[in-house]
């Protein structure tokens, strides 16, 4: 890796995913939770933090968390560092504002060493994200669109519930009915994991938060029908 980029090497005897949380793991994730919630900020962390658990992402990228208050020179209140490590994560950091967390140390070898517009700066990132191949490739082309903006050509044959749940499907999509529909489906088997996980873990939390994520975007999706 380039200078600079500092690497995090967690306990690899940790079991993915895990049947239960810890008692320090559920109390640090309602906090992350609420503290999501009332800063309005990257509110679909938690739930990519989630899937990585429940391996149905490979690697995720964290940003900082900070709230209103927060004088600049200060640590936020709840750090992405703090969120790998609370659940054994392995983690890359080359910035101040985000972190490339991933259950193995392996995965983070996939990323790109430098920082540019390439092709193959698209194709490691987009590998380590686990993002699906013909949408790399859209990507790259520009051929592509971003979640929760796919209602407006899919008006009249996709309803605002459908379209509602590529707001869990992280990737930008290609820009085509083939492209949609596997965003819509992406993100709905994302969504259901995510309830599946607070309901196993005892989370009620995590389920409201959920849900009420996925309601905003079934009302956002309604404003083009």
């Amino acid at each position: 890796m380039s200078s600079g980029v500092q690497q995090y090497q967690a306990n690899d005897t940790i079991s993915y995913p895990p049947s239960q949380l810890t008692d320090e793991q559920r109390e640090f994730l309602i906090d992350y939770l609420d503290l999501r919630e009332s800063t309005r900020m990257n509110r679909y962390d938690p739930i990519w933090l989630v899937l990585l658990l429940a391996k149905k992402r490979p690697g995720i990228v964290l940003m900082t968390l900070r709230t209103s208050s927060t004088p600049p020179d200060e640590s936020p209140p709840i750090t992405k560092e703090e969120v790998a490590e609370t659940f054994g994560l392995h983690y890359i950091e080359s910035d101040d504002y985000s972190l490339s967390v991933s259950r193995t140390e392996w995965r983070l070898d996939i990323l790109p060493t430098e920082q540019h517009d390439v092709p193959g700066h698209h194709r490691r990132l987009g590998c380590f994200l686990g993002y699906p191949l013909p949408d790399i490739a859209a990507f790259i082309r520009g051929d592509h669109t971003e979640p929760l903006s796919i209602q407006e050509s899919a008006n009249g044959y996709m309803s605002p519930q459908e379209t509602a749940y590529t707001a869990f499907s992280p990737h930008l999509h290609k820009d085509s009915d083939e492209g949609r529909k596997r965003a819509i489906q992406i993100g709905k088997e994302n969504y259901n994991t995510v309830l599946e996980y607070a309901d196993l873990w005892n989370l009620p939390q995590l389920r409201q938060y959920t849900e009420q994520l996925f309601q905003e975007a079934v009302a956002d999706q309604s404003g083009f029908a």
